[in-house]
């Protein structure tokens, strides 16, 4: 009897309150499915999830669960796609640590950290195991992948509004949509043109684009790499770019990122940025983790964060 009140006890003094946050509608909509694994598997965790209702709901969610979240016994995991992520750490204090479990169609920051075990990163949070990296703060948001335009952008808009996304989910090919649409961005996407200034005094300005992408990641579009060296581990964004430089120019310079050949690839230009400025000339429609905007202007400013894996 003493043996089972000590045991309840224990169990009872070492709960720990985990708020999750969870987007149902991302990738194949098994978050709401993990959210009960979870409640069921660990009892040592108290879980208090909070869904997203709508389009850009996470702020409203954040705010919910700061009113009663305690900085030193309390932690945070976000169950969705790598825009969940973003979007919820963008209003989540900076300070805290965070968890995330990917369960989005394309998942990148977590393949580039190879995070896809959901017992690993529930034991990190028990043990408290952190790990630093890098993002980078704009006017309305958080880089954690990459911010392109031209041909990427082209691609994961399109994506995003095709009807065939939510059927290829269901069949569990969601990564092919974008290949899809690869495929047909090589003809049909736009070019662009981009200002960049590095570290608040270097400017260049880049025209007739038909590629360009600020990678804070290796990874963009479900697993195609942007630049082979690229990580949120680092202190630094890569910047890849390349010319409307005909057809065959343009698919031998995609194919050189999908086999990973960019620093042998001549007619690919890449530099690294820890500070820095991107203007363009009229309002052009840019994708951000997953996210579509349309802006003249963004400024990226280095942020360290706190991870659990």
């Amino acid at each position: 009897m003493i043996e089972q009140f000590s045991f309840i006890f224990a169990i009872i003094f070492f709960i720990m309150a985990l708020y999750i946050i969870a987007n149902p509608n991302a990738g194949n909509h098994k978050a709401a499915d993990v959210v009960s694994r979870i409640e069921k598997e660990y009892p040592e965790f108290e879980v208090k999830a909070y869904y997203t209702e709508c389009i850009d709901d996470e702020k409203n969610q954040v705010s919910l669960i700061l009113e009663h979240f305690q900085e030193k016994n309390d932690q945070l995991l976000i169950i969705g796609g790598d825009g969940t992520l973003a979007k919820v750490a963008f209003y989540f204090p900076k300070n805290l640590p965070i968890a995330y479990y990917a369960v989005g169609s394309g998942n990148d920051f977590a393949h580039s950290l190879q995070m896809s075990d959901l017992d690993t990163i529930l034991e990190a949070i028990k043990q408290k195991r952190v790990e630093t990296i890098y993002v980078y703060r704009h006017e309305t948001g958080l880089l954690i992948n990459s911010l392109d335009t031209g041909f990427a952008s082209w691609v994961i808009y399109q994506s995003s509004i095709s009807k065939l996304k939510r059927l290829f989910n269901h069949l569990h090919i969601g990564k092919l949509i974008y290949l899809l649409f690869g495929i047909l961005g090589i003809f049909f996407a736009p070019t662009t043109s981009v200002i960049i200034t590095k570290n608040q005094k270097e400017k260049k300005q880049f025209d007739h684009l038909f590629f360009c992408s600020i990678a804070n990641n290796q990874y963009f579009g479900g697993g195609i790499s942007i630049w082979p060296e690229a990580s949120v581990k680092k202190p630094q964004l890569d910047v890849v770019l390349f010319y409307n430089s005909g057809l065959m120019t343009k698919i031998k310079n995609l194919l050189a990122l999908v086999f990973k050949k960019q620093k042998e690839t001549t007619t690919i230009i890449h530099d690294s940025y820890q500070d820095i400025e991107i203007t363009f000339p009229e309002k052009t429609r840019v994708q951000i983790d997953g996210e579509i905007v349309t802006k003249t202007k963004f400024h990226l400013k280095q942020e360290i964060r706190q991870l659990y894996r």
